[in-house]
């Protein structure tokens, strides 16, 4: 992937990397969704990290409490790994946030 100058800001939930059969690393734009949907999955993303915050919790406190690796929740606030309804569920109980939180 080539960039300019000139070219607009490239955030990580814009572009996915991904492993082609020829295993090379290859950097898809995020799995092909319009922009509109990047920009309020990156608007979940914000909203789930300040969940954690405001139950000032860190990325361990949370690791630990669910039983998965830090690099999990790191994972899933950066938006290189994405997150199911179930996860969403476990998380909102933990943060003590209601589920619209993060859709809304």
């Amino acid at each position: 992937m080539v960039f300019s100058p000139l070219a607009k800001l490239v955030t990580v939930a814009d572009y996915i990397p991904i492993w082609d059969i020829k295993q090379r690393l290859v950097i898809i734009q995020g799995a092909l969704k319009d922009a509109a949907y990047r920009q309020r999955y990156r608007l979940f993303l914000e909203r789930l990290r300040q969940a954690r915050l405001d139950a000032r919790l860190t990325q361990v406190d949370v690791a630990r409490r669910l039983r998965r690796p830090q690099s999990f929740i790191s994972k899933c606030e950066s938006g290189e790994r994405r997150i199911d309804v179930v996860e969403l569920q476990e998380l909102a109980h933990l943060y003590r946030k209601p589920l619209d939180f993060f859709v809304n």
